[in-house]
């Protein structure tokens, strides 16, 4: 019996010795799974830094031609059901839409789409006789929180046609939560028309955009601009000296076209199925834009933006804009402290 006991000991003595010797010696099992453990949370925690640095958002620029009168081609309620398949099918993190002044659209096409967004627009407001949109046939939907939106409608300047007073045509501006802190976005169309006196109109609304961005201090944070700018664009040299608005907005206000020096077409009616070469004189043009303005600790990753919902996807007189944005935050390195 004392000799079992004996023996029992001193096989728990050996084992504890064996433990001991894998959980302290250096380069024993014990060390090089603490090791591995060090190295794998300190993977995860850079990763999760650089995560947490930089975001990719995606966005759609469309005008869906929701015009609230009828014209020939104009096939409004053939079209609407492919347009919200075609935003489901891409599936963008953010959509902003133009011309969805017809009030079919904003009662049963819109909410469908908003089924998979976040959405504060007051699509179902109707105003005047026509009952076309409260907020200028402008929509935002957001998979990003919304934490505010506000609707500014153009001032009436000398020179605007009734119809567009009629459309009250203005900008809608989206403050959104992202992974690297709050974004601005602004959907907005801009006067149509063509020659000096529409270029002077659209510059007077552009300019009042910017004192609405100064007013409410968005220029600290970074502003993504979309929408039916139908400006007159530089890259068509034979426009150049009646550009007003575009020189405006890279240089007064610092944006920056995401297709600087690309001649990119986002409305040709002659390639249009539904207007037939019929509807005016814009052929092959650019009229849809996306712009960007970051502050200096904001910069811009891999971004790309390319026309969209063209051939067997027309489903109005514009093209869509699809563009991935990749947004990064940079952070100050602190200065090491002189001894």
């Amino acid at each position: 019996m004392y000799k079992m006991i004996n023996r029992g000991f001193f096989m728990l003595f050996f084992l504890a010795i064996c433990l001991f010797s894998n959980a302290s010696i250096p380069g024993g099992e014990g060390e090089e799974t603490k090791e591995k453990a060090k190295k794998s949370n300190t993977e995860g925690k850079l990763s999760s830094k650089i995560f947490d640095n930089s975001t990719k958002i995606s966005f759609i620029n469309y005008n869906i031609w929701g015009l609230p009168v009828w014209l020939p081609g104009i096939q409004r309620k053939k079209r609407y059901p492919f347009i919200e398949r075609s935003l489901e099918k891409r599936n963008a993190d953010i959509v902003g839409l133009q011309e969805t002044f017809h009030r079919f659209f904003r009662r049963h096409i819109a909410p469908k789409i908003n089924q998979k967004y976040n959405c504060l627009s007051d699509y179902k407001c109707n105003r005047g006789f026509l009952k076309t949109s409260c907020q200028g046939g402008l929509i935002n939907f957001s998979k990003l929180p919304i934490l505010e939106e506000n609707f500014f409608a153009h001032p009436n300047v000398e020179g605007k046609t009734q119809i567009e007073k009629t459309g009250g045509k203005g900008l809608l501006i989206s403050k959104l939560e992202s992974k690297v802190g709050p974004i601005i976005i602004v959907n907005l169309h801009l006067y149509s028309g063509d020659g000096m006196i529409s270029e002077t109109i659209r510059l007077q609304e552009v300019m009042k955009l910017e004192s609405i961005l100064d007013s409410m201090n968005y220029n600290e944070m970074p502003i993504f601009m979309f929408g039916d700018f139908n400006m007159i664009n530089p890259d068509y040299s034979y426009q150049s000296k009646k550009c007003l608005v575009y020189p405006y907005l890279m240089n007064e206000m610092d944006f920056t076209d995401i297709q600087e020096g690309e001649k990119i077409v986002s409305y040709d009616y002659e390639a249009s199925k539904y207007l037939n070469g019929k509807a005016n004189n814009k052929k092959g043009v650019q009229l849809d834009y996306f712009i960007y303005k970051l502050p200096d600790n904001f910069a811009v990753g891999e971004s790309q933006c390319e026309v969209i919902f063209k051939e067997d996807e027309n489903f109005s007189d514009h093209y869509g804009l699809l563009t991935n944005f990749e947004l990064i935050k940079k952070f100050n390195k602190k200065k090491k402290r002189k001894n």
